[in-house]
């Protein structure tokens, strides 16, 4: 939470988006707890229309941030592939099995 409360400040020192808030980021702390990992719910108060700036500048802030940080990452909830190869490739055949690996359910 350290994290997105500086990506927050970084936002209201900024000189041009400054002037988009009406208020400091409010951090509500954890939102819900899954498979995935911890879901944290935050937000700032904005004059009309400002609010797609600084969501923007927030959110690659905050990506930076935590790329720059070795004990914190983003869960990664897409499905992956596996390619395995045959153990006998014949000749009308092709070369290798995709298998989807499935999102685990809750």
């Amino acid at each position: 939470m350290e994290l997105i409360r500086e990506a927050g400040q970084s936002i209201r020192d900024d000189v041009f988006l400054k002037y988009n808030l009406q208020g400091p980021l409010e951090v509500f702390g954890v939102d819900k707890m899954d498979l995935n990992g911890v879901v944290l719910t935050a937000q700032f108060r904005t004059v009309s229309g400002g609010q797609y700036a600084v969501s923007r500048a927030f959110n690659q802030r905050l990506k930076k941030l935590v790329d720059n940080c070795d004990e914190v990452h983003f869960a990664q909830t897409y499905p992956q592939q596996v390619l395995l190869p045959k153990r006998v490739a014949q000749e009308h055949e092709q070369d290798a099995v995709v298998l989807t690996e499935q999102p685990r359910s809750q």
